[in-house]
């Protein structure tokens, strides 16, 4: 359980209460919530919108949030343009003929149902959700409640099939037909896992405060269990202890501990807050590489470092064998160098799937893209980073920010390759031209040379500008 040596349950939960309240809206977009808020907003009936949050939650695993809440949003747009509810997808024809729509502009829906096969069963099988969750509930069977409602999910589907439950056990995931897709996306009772997306699923029904619905007003919130994945184990456990906790039943239980004893009436009520340091890209798995020092958490968390990025410590301390490392800091110096009232960060996560290397704010936006040469291109197509910075910059205009200048910044280790760097200025100009034929800004061309030969003592950088 959490013991604090350092400040109070009372000051960190005040602390998460003011981060919570704060930041709620901020970052919702960091979240597959945030399609379901916006259905749910448009007026949409109740049934609906439990439908609509259960397949979310069910297909939010092993997908960039940007990229799946994108293909959602496309969805639920051609049901409004179709005058059609969610739960009209559970029609065959209906799910059809999303299908035929969305899949050639998407090309894929999910990594693992890229057809949307699993989508209209998922759909069937969701219905009456809330019936069960009431019956479990007046049994005060809180414990099974996430594992009766698969149940009756799985009993929905195979209804549906006209196949016996104990036949759907055997079928094994593939993403070839409806019924092995789903297999695919929707867990199974008996899984022997920690059920997070069915926790979260109830956090965002169950919970009357914002960011979630509170649909179902039957639950007690004392009552939820933290959907715990890594990115939640990681802070919370970073935070309270001063390293992750593991994210298994073992993890969960001491993930439960530590709530309840911050906050035993709503203990789930942080997981938005908590989890959202590793969803931005702050928190990594690697300290030494975390961006401690923009994460709101930074005073609270036991494990957590400022990150230094002074360019003499860097040549001091980065591994010879990190080149990209290096040169993001040496980078995010020289652009503190050049201009005068700037804030840079490295690997800031802009929008989810969205990690420029380097993020500055001044009087616009500075993005910075760093890649390593580590041979020379042998054609155009084989050029990197300017895709990367043309999505940047799509976006940042996209939500009504200014970009002030971009840069590609190359890094090139071998004595060789460095001095032949006019070589390969060509095919970069070349890519550049088709990709920012129109832009008023195109990106800067900057190349940085750390040589390797004396692996001991780094020598000083050097740095040239190519464009």
């Amino acid at each position: 359980m959490y013991k604090s040596s350092n400040y109070d349950q009372r000051e960190l939960r005040g602390y998460l209460d003011f981060l919570h309240e704060k930041l709620k809206k901020k970052y919702l977009n960091s979240s597959m919530l945030y399609v379901v808020r916006k259905w749910y907003e448009s007026g949409k009936p109740l049934t609906d919108v439990e439908s609509l949050a259960f397949v979310v939650a069910m297909y939010d695993f092993q997908m960039k949030v940007e990229t799946l809440k994108s293909h959602f949003l496309q969805l639920l747009d051609f049901l409004e343009k179709n005058e059609y509810s969610f739960t009209d997808l559970a029609s065959d024809e209906i799910s059809a003929e999303a299908r035929k729509t969305l899949i050639p502009q998407i090309r894929y829906f999910h990594r693992f149902d890229p057809n949307m096969l699993a989508l209209p069963l998922i759909v069937k099988g969701s219905k009456n959700l809330r019936t069960i969750a009431k019956l479990s509930v007046d049994a005060k069977e809180f414990q099974a409640l996430p594992r009766k409602l698969l149940q009756h999910v799985w009993n929905n589907i195979a209804s549906s099939l006209s196949l016996d439950y104990n036949k759907i056990l055997g079928i094994k995931c593939r993403k070839t037909s409806p019924i092995e897709a789903t297999v695919c996306i929707l867990p199974k009772p008996r899984s022997n896992g920690i059920l997070k997306r069915v926790h979260l699923f109830l956090r965002w029904v169950s919970r009357d405060e914002y960011p979630d619905l509170g649909l179902w007003t039957f639950i007690p919130k004392s009552k939820l269990t933290v959907p715990l994945d890594s990115n939640i184990s990681r802070t919370l456990g970073r935070v309270t202890k001063g390293s992750e906790l593991p994210a298994n039943r073992k993890g969960l239980r001491e993930a439960m501990d530590t709530l309840r004893a911050i906050n035993p009436e709503d203990p789930v009520k942080y997981d938005f807050i908590l989890s959202r340091p590793g969803i931005l890209g702050w928190c990594k798995k690697d300290m030494n590489f975390s961006d401690c020092d923009i994460c709101f958490l930074k005073n609270y968390c036991k494990a957590g470092k400022t990150v230094r990025s002074k360019r003499k410590d860097l040549i001091e301390k980065i591994r010879q064998g990190h080149p990209h490392e290096y040169g993001k800091q040496v980078m995010k110096q020289e652009l503190n160098q050049r201009y005068k009232k700037i804030r840079c960060w490295t690997e800031k996560t802009i929008d989810h799937s969205l990690r420029p290397d380097v993020y500055c704010e001044n009087e616009g936006i500075i993005v910075a893209e760093v890649k390593v040469l580590k041979k020379k291109p042998r054609k155009v197509s084989e050029i990197e980073g300017p895709e990367q910075i043309a999505r940047y910059i799509s976006y940042i205009q996209s939500i009504g920010k200014q970009i002030e200048r971009s840069y590609l910044t190359y890094v090139v280790t071998k004595t060789t390759l460095w001095r032949n760097l006019n070589e390969v200025e060509r095919m970069i100009h070349e890519k550049l031209f088709y990709l920012f034929i129109n832009a008023q800004h195109p990106p800067e061309i900057i190349g940085v040379f750390i040589p390797q030969e004396n692996t001991k003592k780094l020598k000083e950088v050097k740095l040239v500008q190519i464009s």
